[in-house]
């Protein structure tokens, strides 16, 4: 099958995603449908989130993670990530972030 239909599942809403990182990471699953994703989130009881095809997540990965190395990289605040997610169509529950003054 190709990548080209390939599906990522983010079951843990953003609000939650710096509770438990490695948690958060860790369910943030690659499958071949969204099918397999609803068979998955019933065998291990976690809800379904949202799902996302594998080529938006890379082109949003690819703005999220671009200036990591840079030198005066600094975390995204709340509204830059809001608005990150939004200029990818990533919205909805799992990705609502209140208003803050802190960095994301």
């Amino acid at each position: 099958m190709s990548p080209a239909n390939w599906y990522v599942h983010f079951p843990i809403p953003m609000t939650r995603a710096w509770d438990n990182v490695t948690y958060t990471c860790s369910t943030m699953l690659v499958f071949d449908s969204e099918a397999a994703v609803d068979h998955w989130s019933a065998r291990h009881g976690i809800p379904r989130g949202d799902v996302q095809l594998l080529s938006t997540v890379w082109a949003f990965a690819r703005a999220w993670y671009g200036r990591h190395l840079d030198d005066d990289w600094t975390k995204w605040t709340v509204d830059e990530a809001r608005a990150l997610f939004a200029q990818f169509g990533l919205t909805g529950p799992i990705w609502a972030l209140p208003a803050a003054a802190e960095r994301f």
